[in-house]
């Protein structure tokens, strides 16, 4: 009978180099994947976990630099050979890469062999979803920033102004940014009623999309 050991799997990502003091992760920066494996203590009979292997080859936007795996990291192959995890105990591993200007960059760990029997995953078969504990996937978050000005207000002959005002949304990160929703309620500014004319444009000028506002609305 296979002996049990339940193995779960954490990764984060930190920026360890900002090279353009950008304080966004941009081409040329280094960041460090950090990956920590726990055999982990559980109410059912579990025992040291044997043969663990984890699995994390760097995606195209990572040029690999250097690890703490002292030689068990194979960063062609993205395999880490672990080996023994005894019941309670925590191996971790650190792997330093290089941001590049193009590629994916999502990167994702799993163990991938264990000639223990994990009882809540199975080793090398993640689907993308990262649904079982011995998988992780980290992100770079995108920045995003807002600059909002102000007009000086235009008297209409029917006693109202018309106020001008100009909301830029800049991406100063280098991750695409997807369904992005700029909300600004100004009921309590100007009040209920009133009506604005919302224009979005490109970097070239040309208008993309109009679209109708009512204070308070959201869309």
């Amino acid at each position: 009978m296979t002996a049990l050991a339940d193995l779960s799997l954490k990764k984060n990502v930190v920026l360890t180099d900002d090279g353009d003091q950008s304080a966004t992760v941009s081409a040329g920066d280094q960041v460090t994947f950090s990956l920590s494996v726990t055999n982990e203590v559980i109410e059912t009979p579990t025992g040291p976990a044997l043969g663990v292997v984890v699995t994390d080859k760097l995606s195209s936007r990572y040029a690999y630099l250097s690890d703490t795996g002292g030689g068990a990291y194979d960063p062609a192959t993205g395999k880490w050979t672990i080996g023994r995890v005894d019941l309670g105990q925590t191996v971790t591993l650190d792997i330093t890469a290089k941001v590049l200007s193009t590629g994916e960059f999502r990167n994702t760990a799993e163990v991938t062999e264990s000639l223990s029997q994990d009882p809540d995953s199975v080793p090398a078969n993640d689907d993308g979803d990262q649904d079982e504990d011995d998988e992780a996937t980290v992100l770079v978050l995108p920045v995003v920033g807002l600059a909002v000005e102000i007009g000086t207000p235009v008297p209409k002959q029917n006693g109202n102004y018309t106020i001008p005002m100009s909301f830029v949304l800049e991406n100063i990160g280098i991750v695409d940014v997807c369904e992005l929703r700029l909300e600004d309620d100004l009921t309590e500014t100007f009040g209920e009623g009133n009506d604005c004319i919302s224009h979005i444009t490109s970097d070239d000028g040309h208008a993309q999309t109009k679209s109708r506002l009512r204070w308070g609305d959201r869309h």
